[in-house]
């Protein structure tokens, strides 16, 4: 956990230090950055710590985006105190930089409504709900999704600043409001910046559930038989048979086993899936020998066993190249439990 508090604390710092530092640097030298630049470097910022820290804390840099992934089952609870912590001091702490190095800048960025509150409530609101609904949906899925999550997010802060700043600060972010505002001592308006951006991004969690947290539609004359095979059976196998019990319904039978079954389950398998409403944790791994009886079967998928997976009988056999998460952190288990799923699905398609 202290990797990922230090990961946030300075990936908040440089999305502060660079993007309010374009800000006073452009008041400093005149206009010389330009309203565009300052929106280019808060875009550009952001996709590099995604880039940079993404894969050891999630690259969040942002107490509404972290407050969203708890909603959204992505981030444990007992960690969003850690995050939100972590993220206000590496705003904090790049605002007294800033001030050290431009003392004579007043707001040292810090973000202020042009028109009324009510006005750039509104603004703040919407403009990190429809940022949250582009960071849930690329920050979960295929490594391929994963790999454009950083060029995603941070054009979408760039158009939202580019458009939106001059007005209410395009902010979409407590942590970045709260260093400036607490350093500058400007924090007449600092409720906005608070509360508009974590009821957007919590705004965008059910909509997002709505859209993609379907049942696969499963039309199948006879109930499917689905076997997932791994080696220890404690990981990727036991959330492919969730996952295809919880797509499949009443319509898939599905049963998974180890060549070389460690004899329980692993606690971030049961960590993992618990977040999807999924309890794991009453089932033990099995060997082949169990699940014998099952056969034939109209599936078996196996991953990463090779030869040490013995032929089973069935109609189909499917081999997906799915690393072994048992030793990654929670933020890569995640990918790879959000990558089966997507196989699964898949799957189950196509066997209709």
């Amino acid at each position: 956990m202290l990797k990922k508090s230090v990961a946030e604390i300075t990936g908040t710092f440089a999305l502060v230090f660079c993007g309010t530092g374009a800000i006073v640097i452009d008041k400093a030298s005149g206009g010389a950055v330009s309203h565009v630049g300052v929106a280019i470097t808060f875009g550009l910022i952001v996709m590099s710590m995604i880039y940079a820290l993404g894969d050891i804390s999630g690259a969040h840099l942002n107490p509404a985006v972290s407050i969203a992934f708890v909603l959204a089952g992505r981030l444990p609870v007992k960690n969003l105190g850690i995050y939100m912590a972590s993220q206000i001091a590496g705003a904090l702490l790049a605002s007294s930089v800033l001030r050290f190095l431009f003392p004579a800048n007043e707001l040292l960025g810090a973000t202020l409504p042009a028109g009324t509150a009510a006005q750039s409530f509104v603004l703040e609101l919407i403009l990190t709900f429809l940022l949250m609904l582009v960071i849930i949906n690329v920050a979960t899925g295929s490594k391929e999704r994963g790999l454009f999550a950083g060029i995603a997010i941070g054009s979408v802060v760039l158009l939202e600043a580019m458009f939106a700043g001059p007005i209410c600060g395009a902010s979409m972010n407590p942590a970045r409001s709260i260093g400036p505002a607490l350093v500058s001592g400007h924090t007449e308006h600092l409720w906005v910046y608070l509360a508009a951006p974590v009821a957007g991004a919590a705004l965008a969690i059910p909509l997002w559930k709505y859209l993609t947290f379907k049942t696969v539609n499963i039309n199948m004359e006879a109930k499917k038989k689905l076997l997932f095979v791994c080696i220890e059976n404690s990981n990727r196998s036991q959330m492919s048979q969730a996952f295809a019990k919880i797509h499949g319904g009443d319509n898939v039978e599905a049963y998974s086993a180890g060549s070389k079954p460690s004899g329980k389950i692993n606690p971030k398998a049961i960590a993992a899936m618990k977040e999807l409403g999924y309890d794991l944790s009453a089932h033990h791994s099995k060997t082949l020998d169990e699940v014998k009886e099952y056969a034939p079967f109209d599936a078996v998928v196996t991953m990463g066993c090779g030869d040490a997976c013995p032929w089973m009988p069935a109609k189909r056999f499917v081999d997906w190249q799915i690393p072994d998460p048992k030793n990654m952190e929670e933020e890569a288990f995640r990918r790879v439990r959000d990558l089966i799923e997507e196989k699964v699905k898949e799957l189950l398609n196509e066997l209709q």
